[in-house]
């Protein structure tokens, strides 16, 4: 049985949510999206796609 990863890529998380890339990277920014930088990629935690899936995105602006 193979074992989800607990870090996603931006790109694996705009599959999820139907988004382009650089609408992800917006929403990171804005900080709609929690996310970490790791070796200069940014990371976005299991839980963070879980808890926009539940709630939905939060916009602000």
């Amino acid at each position: 049985m193979k074992r989800e990863p607990r870090m996603l890529t931006v790109n694996k998380v705009a599959m999820e949510l139907s988004l382009s890339t650089r609408s992800v990277y917006r929403l990171i920014k804005r900080g709609a999206i929690k996310a970490k930088r790791v070796g200069g990629v940014w990371r976005i935690p299991r839980s963070e796609l879980e808890r926009i899936e539940k709630r939905g995105l939060e916009v602000k602006g």
